[in-house]
């Protein structure tokens, strides 16, 4: 064929028919596909963990907020002059309240000490057992002796 002069239809055709490319590699055929799949699965796992540690500390702010506000509440009501078991029964209705659920409540003096639990469920990617986050909260009077 010369220079600036069109193909024929016949020589277009073979070129199609023909392999236009060649496979290199050999041996290495398909290797990317098995490189991606597991470059995908560590991405995959990565991220999994990733969410489970985010719930996770999603799960202990609220338990701490619930833990401040149950012994919060329960020392107001002591400082009005409630009994133990009114001023614990504060403590859990503020704890409800927030989504945590009491799990001891310790009164002495003016001063209260409140545990609170969070649980949350996985879900599907989860173990099976619910995630528990434990927070303790302290509250009484400004230079209560603790």
């Amino acid at each position: 064929m010369n220079p600036g002069e069109l193909p024929c239809v016949e020589h277009v055709r073979a070129r199609r028919v023909g392999r236009p490319w060649r496979r290199v590699g050999g041996q290495e055929a398909g290797s990317a596909t098995v490189l991606v799949a597991g470059v995908m699965s560590v991405i995959l796992t990565l991220l999994v963990g990733l969410l489970a540690l985010g719930s996770a500390a999603i799960l202990a702010h609220r338990a701490r907020a619930g833990a401040d506000l149950a012994a919060l509440a329960a020392a107001d009501r002591r400082l009005q002059g409630a009994t133990a078991g009114s001023t614990c029964a504060a403590a859990t209705e503020a704890a409800q309240l927030n989504g945590v659920v009491i799990d001891s409540c310790e009164v002495r003096a003016d001063v209260v000490q409140v545990v609170a639990v969070a649980v949350i469920e996985l879900g599907w990617w989860g173990s099976g057992q619910p995630l528990r986050a434990q927070a303790t909260a302290r509250a009484g009077p400004p230079l209560a002796p603790l």
